[in-house]
């Protein structure tokens, strides 16, 4: 982000043991971060569409969250593949 406008969190949330925290931010990224180390651990890009309202699926290895460019259709990705699905 420019000086002019900073960072925004969108969403915020927890995987069901609490221990990863997903961030969606407005620079078209997703952050996941161990709690539990207190450490940064991944970070994902969307800038093709965009992430708002990311959620944690049934586990913490698959990612909801809504596009925020085009028809605001929702996209499923994994942390551990680089691969989305609409």
């Amino acid at each position: 982000m420019t000086a002019d406008k900073p960072l925004s969190i969108t969403s915020i949330d927890f995987d069901d043991t609490g221990e990863l925290a997903l961030v969606a931010r407005d620079d078209e990224t997703l952050q996941i971060y161990n709690c539990k180390e207190g450490k940064h651990a991944k970070e994902l890009k969307s800038q093709k569409y965009g992430v708002d309202l990311a959620r944690f699926a049934h586990h913490s290895q698959s990612i909801i969250y809504a596009s925020t460019k085009g028809d605001g259709t929702q996209d499923c990705l994994s942390p551990s593949t680089p691969t989305q699905q609409h």
